[in-house]
């Protein structure tokens, strides 16, 4: 036998702390409605800086002394000094790669390397280059 009273009448439930006044409701969700006509056109806004870059060129320069270190020249000379990457070649079978370590907008000096012909073990992959290497340098600028 259970312990629970039987009802015997109706049930009536207490809701008056359920309800929400107006006030309590939160705000409708906004529903966008149909698309208008285009409005006028507006003023014309100041001019944005310079597009692409003008000039994209490609200089060769050879290394001069046992550092590695190739110089090349820019005529005629950029407005500022332009942005230089050392284009990775082949000279033989050997690999030619390096980076520019100062620009100015005549020349730009790189650091020259290329992959060692034999691989020892206590040693890198490349050495620097020596004199007479010829280096690749892609230049883009004003």
């Amino acid at each position: 036998m259970s312990n629970t009273p039987k009802r015997t009448g109706p049930v009536v439930a207490d809701l008056s702390r359920r309800v929400k006044t107006i006030e309590e409701a939160p705000p409708p969700v906004a529903v966008p409605g149909p698309q208008g006509e285009p409005g006028p056109k507006g003023d014309p806004g100041t001019a944005g800086t310079a597009g692409r870059p003008k000039r994209v060129e490609h200089h060769t320069g050879t290394v001069s002394g046992s550092q590695g270190v190739a110089i090349v020249t820019f005529a005629p000379p950029f407005a500022v000094p332009p942005l230089c990457t050392v284009i990775d070649g082949w000279e033989g079978t050997q690999q030619i790669t390096g980076a520019v370590t100062a620009t100015t907008t005549t020349s730009a000096t790189g650091s020259v390397r290329r992959s060692r012909g034999t691989l020892a073990l206590s040693a890198g992959p490349f050495e620097t280059a020596p004199a007479g290497t010829t280096v690749k340098v892609q230049a883009i600028g004003d």
